[in-house]
């Protein structure tokens, strides 16, 4: 497995991240202030920015978390 020190992080903006997510703003806030969204990287002083691999994860876990909860609807 490759040393993430030495992987290059890809940043998104607030815009792309809702793009991706499907989510607005204010939830994607409100799922940060309650712990359950990853941390943003503040990249200047009046900008922020999210390393694009740890929303392909958190995508990825609510995927997963909701195939599990709801069943595969597979045979039986």
């Amino acid at each position: 497995m490759a040393d993430e020190k030495n992987t290059p992080h890809k940043l998104l903006k607030l815009s792309e991240v809702c793009q991706r997510t499907t989510l607005s703003r204010a939830v994607v806030n409100g799922l940060r202030r309650s712990g359950d969204f990853p941390c943003a990287v503040k990249v200047a002083a009046k900008r922020i920015a999210f390393v694009e691999a740890e929303i392909d994860q958190w995508i990825a876990d609510r995927v997963e978390r909701n195939r599990v909860e709801i069943g595969d609807g597979g045979a039986d």
